[in-house]
């Protein structure tokens, strides 16, 4: 069972100078392949074609991307995959020549088990760096979420919550936040930093879902709230630590709300 392709070869290593490896110079996308297809394969697609514009990278043609993926999952087994672009260029250092092309590094795992009766999650102190030009895209560099994610295992949460520099709410170490107040679903504004999932795009396509910026300090005023994500889909949360508790009730019917989109 092959459980890594290197631009389409079997393979688990990488050269020395790749430029993910030296700069976080690329994307990934990190997708569910369930009952013998990719959940929400067209909106992962979107989103990498649209961060490659944005990266002035040579995003890699969709049948290829297709195929390779076909090869990953040949076993018809669910599993999480990941797929990882870096540039390729000459030269050394920071620049780059434009059309030097990407490297594909495709990689499988087993899906996370299911996590049952709602997320507790704390409020990280490690905050999210404004930024418009990288706002959304899923880019390398993640190193605020690793940190923050230590910060989630350190203290034994299920999840951390994310604010940015100005105290907004952004999302989840991993996956957007949904918030239910005055019988409406929210989801914090992603203009300035954080990852526009594909979870959260297949229901803003199904649902009212309103973009807005939310503080951290009126957490306590809402009333239900939720994670999402590509391979774990819509998870409630049933306590912010040292905030307050929610009722999961809200969100089991936007979980099922996710499901018909999953394969659109």
């Amino acid at each position: 069972m092959t459980i890594s392709l290197v631009d389409g070869t079997a393979s688990s290593v990488l050269p020395l100078d790749d430029r993910g490896f030296l700069y976080g110079d690329g994307l990934f996308e990190t997708m569910a392949f369930r009952q013998g297809q990719v959940a929400l394969w067209p909106h992962h697609l979107e989103r990498l074609q649209q961060s490659c514009g944005r990266l002035n990278l040579e995003c890699p043609d969709a049948t290829l991307l297709e195929n390779e993926l076909s090869q990953m999952t040949a076993d018809g087994e669910d599993c999480s995959l990941r797929l990882t672009l870096t540039r390729v260029t000459e030269g050394v250092g920071y620049g780059f020549v434009p059309g030097g092309g990407v490297r594909r590094v495709w990689t499988r795992r087993a899906l996370p088990e299911p996590r049952h009766g709602g997320l507790r999650i704390g409020v990280c102190q490690t905050h999210l760096a404004r930024n418009p030009l990288l706002a959304g895209i899923k880019h390398l560099c993640r190193l605020e979420h690793v940190l923050a994610a230590g910060e989630v295992a350190a203290a034994g949460w299920d999840e951390g919550l994310m604010l940015d520099v100005e105290g907004l709410i952004v999302e989840a170490t991993q996956g957007n936040l949904l918030f239910h107040a005055q019988g409406r679903w929210f989801t914090p504004s992603l203009d300035l930093c954080g990852v526009a999932g594909v979870a959260r795009a297949g229901l803003r396509n199904r649902m009212v879902l309103e973009s807005i910026d939310l503080p951290g300090s009126v957490l306590d005023q809402v009333d239900a709230l939720a994670v999402c994500n590509a391979v774990r889909g819509v998870e409630a949360v049933r306590e912010v630590v040292g905030v307050k508790e929610f009722d999961p009730a809200p969100v089991a019917e936007l979980a099922t709300d996710l499901m018909p989109c999953v394969f659109d």
